[in-house]
């Protein structure tokens, strides 16, 4: 069933490339692909890591670094399986090559792992791909899952799960962020498994702790209290916009998810005049706000590190599938405000608990919360429990990389 449903996928992928510039992007990587790994050196031997998008990538990063630090004459092979993580990926030297990820079908998988021949394989996060972990398993090459999260409702933990548990059962090790989800894998049989918490931290740690100035952000925010919206969505910058008619104290910073023309004509719009382009705010054009409230960022790249400029932050996605990465902004003290869909995401479930966090659900709330701020007090606390919980939750990497043994 599960080969069936991967040759369908093929399939409808290949048949989407007609109308999908993302699905051309899919099938386009991954020709010749098989071709191109021969090529490869491997060194003392290849460590592969494997990353569904940029945000696993992110949280992955931590161990890739580490590991090369470890065993610097090995290789590092890193594969996607999406678009937005292969081409948005940050290129570092410790990478040695990075593919993409071949569809898992039986016949991919073996290709794979016998022209790679990784001495180790380590996947991030929820990439579970089981003819490749069952070809890794008759290879004897070890390989693990780091920073996982379990759910009751998955599949794995239906009464139907039994074929998918068999495959769980095949990983060297699983590297879990709660309790809950180590009770979760003990509970069909799976006891390689260690609390390890979640690798973001130490990534947006590194990143706070890295030098960086922004001389346009600086200028655009001079002695004003910061707002910074990151990662937003329609529905957030809707709210956004009619909170901040009648807030006078801060300046606005937007950066959104999507970065496309027409998205980026839309905001402008919905801010009616207010907003200058992060890439034109230099330029003193005629007709232009030469000195907007609203500055909206029109790259990719600089989200996390602008943070740092922000005394509150709103994190965008809470009105759709769910909230992005509240710790880029909370690592460096930032309360972060976000909509209603956060509730399987632990780390907002647990600053909301311990007061770094507010969950809103329309404008008024916003505007509510945002009033509330306005007490240094009430700011301060924020602040200190922001700093507490990103302090308690780092170390991750540090107990996973003692296990990478080659």
């Amino acid at each position: 069933m599960y080969n069936i449903f991967i040759s369908l996928y093929v399939f409808f992928i290949k048949l989407g490339s007609l109308f999908s510039e993302k699905a051309r992007e899919w099938t386009k990587g991954r020709k010749h692909i098989f071709k191109a790994l021969k090529k490869i050196e491997h060194g003392d031997g290849i460590i592969w890591f494997h990353c569904a998008s940029l945000g696993e990538y992110e949280q992955g990063l931590p161990v890739i670094i580490k590991a090369k630090e470890k065993y610097p004459n090995h290789k590092i092979l890193l594969t996607f399986f999406s678009p937005s993580g292969f081409k948005n990926k940050k290129h570092i030297k410790l990478i040695d090559y990075t593919f993409y990820m071949p569809a898992d079908t039986t016949v991919n998988a073996y290709k794979f792992v016998n022209i790679v021949k990784p001495v180790f394989a380590v996947f991030v996060k929820y990439e579970f791909w089981f003819n490749t972990m069952s070809v890794l398993k008759e290879a004897n090459i070890p390989f693990i899952y780091i920073s996982c999260n379990f759910r009751k409702n998955q599949y794995f933990f239906r009464w139907y799960g039994g074929w998918f548990r068999q495959r769980l059962r095949k990983a060297s090790h699983y590297f879990v962020q709660t309790q809950a989800s180590k009770d979760l894998l003990e509970g069909i049989r799976i006891k390689q498994v260690t609390i390890s918490g979640d690798t973001r931290f130490d990534r947006v740690k590194s990143i706070a702790d890295s030098e960086y100035t922004d001389n346009i952000i600086e200028q655009f925010i001079g002695n004003s209290k910061v707002f910074i919206a990151g990662s937003t969505w329609n529905n957030d910058e809707i709210i956004i916009n009619t909170a901040f008619k009648t807030i006078k104290d801060y300046k606005l910073i937007v950066a959104p998810h999507v970065i496309t023309p027409e998205n980026m004509s839309r905001i402008q719009f919905l801010f009616n005049g207010r907003s200058a382009f992060y890439s034109e705010y230099k330029v003193n054009k005629k007709g232009r706000n030469p000195n907007p409230d609203i500055l909206i960022i029109d790259c990719i790249g600089i989200l996390s590190r602008i943070y740092r400029y922000a005394d509150i932050a709103y994190i965008g996605g809470g009105f759709g599938k769910g909230i992005h990465n509240i710790l880029e902004a909370a690592v460096y003290g930032v309360p972060v405000i976000f909509g209603p869909k956060y509730n399987i995401y632990n780390e907002a479930v647990q600053l909301l608990a311990c007061g770094g966090a507010y969950c809103i659900s329309n404008a008024p709330e916003l505007h509510d919360i945002l009033d509330k701020f306005n007490s240094n007090d009430f700011l301060s606390e924020a602040q200190n429990a922001c700093n507490k919980y990103i302090l308690e939750n780092l170390g991750a990497t540090d107990k996973i990389i003692d296990k990478i043994n080659i």
